[in-house]
């Protein structure tokens, strides 16, 4: 028996060593020297980083009286770790790879030659690199900094345009872009594909979207983040709620649909995760059946204008600024975590 246990011991070790020895992401996929694999790309929504409440006014509230993405702060919180000899951040909640060299600070292409310059890049041993759809360069985008709106483990940023390679639906002269100085484009965020504008590539496979909603009274489940969506105005006689921003809040957290009264009003990454820049008018899956081509609040204030919360345009999936105080309402959907 003591052979047996000191055998299972030694075991366990290697089992440790093996993996300390590298990289891993939540999936278990190993990123230490010596494998090549992709890793496998998910969709765990991260925090937007809000971590206090703020009023309409911009005003920090402490009271709970205003439950918005301060007040829950829902998502897994963003982590990255970087290779400083391949000079590659890897994000640990996505399972992607991007590139920090110098050259992702310094270097400007047009489009097409942004998508040759990643498939052909070789960086930290790796030949697989690809220039990030639009969700992926979003989410590595982080609304709650400024210049440059980027974590901080990223050794090689500008505050600056970046590519993506998703091209507008309807015009394939355009591509969407990020502008990684506050997390967003400037109005409508596309540009001519002429245009030269800054490249950061990425490795990972991408997320394999078929089959994502599935509609059931009213609420709509998305497997892939594991949220549920209101998708029913029987309440508001069947007109979808539009309302100022404090009033949407109040009418998630009174919502009661489905059996459930934990609804709320999503924070910017639960709904920009709806966004579906394969379509426009509107913007969202089909599985939806209630929307507006227009604007809906989001909870998440402005990092450097408290009094500003970020909005989605479900016409075409552009996001922006827009002031909580105004009298102008926005539409409405409201979200719960999924069972």
């Amino acid at each position: 028996m003591k052979h047996l246990f000191r055998l299972n011991m030694v075991l366990l070790s290697m089992v440790l060593l093996s993996a300390c020895s590298g990289d891993f992401d939540v999936k278990g996929n190993n990123w230490g020297d010596g494998d090549t694999t992709m890793p496998d790309a998910t969709h765990l929504l991260k925090k937007t980083g809000q971590t206090k409440s703020y009023n309409e006014n911009g005003v920090e509230m402490t009271d709970n009286s205003i439950k918005d993405d301060g007040y829950y702060q829902k998502g897994i919180t963003p982590n990255y770790t970087r290779d400083t000899t391949k000079k590659i951040v890897s994000d640990t909640i996505t399972g992607l790879q991007w590139q920090d060299d110098a050259a992702a600070k310094t270097l400007t292409k047009n489009w097409a030659d942004a998508q040759t310059y990643c498939s052909n890049l070789a960086l930290g041993g790796y030949s697989d690199w690809r220039l990030p759809v639009i969700d992926e360069l979003m989410d590595v985008a982080d609304r709650s900094k400024r210049n440059p709106a980027i974590d901080p483990t990223f050794q090689n940023a500008r505050s600056e345009y970046y590519w993506s390679s998703t091209s507008v639906v309807g015009d394939e002269n355009v591509a969407w872009r990020v502008n990684f100085d506050n997390g967003i484009g400037s109005g409508y965020h596309w540009n001519d594909k002429s245009s030269s504008l800054y490249v950061r590539c990425v490795r990972g496979k991408e997320a394999n979207m078929e089959n994502r909603y599935t509609r059931s009274e009213g609420i709509v489940t998305d497997r892939k983040t594991g949220l549920q969506w209101q998708d029913n105005y029987n309440d508001n006689n069947n007109i979808i709620k539009y309302a100022t921003w404090t009033d949407a809040i109040e009418y998630c957290e009174d919502l009661a649909l489905g059996g459930h009264n934990d609804w709320r009003l999503p924070n910017f990454n639960e709904l920009y995760s709806l966004v579906d820049l394969s379509k426009h008018f509107p913007a969202i899956d089909a599985t939806f059946q209630h929307v507006h081509n227009t604007f809906y609040w989001s909870s998440t204030s402005i990092v450097d204008s408290r009094g500003k919360v970020w909005v989605i345009h479900f016409e075409n999936g552009n996001e922006q600024e827009y002031d909580k105080s105004g009298v102008a309402p926005n539409y409405v959907r409201c979200v719960r975590a999924g069972e």
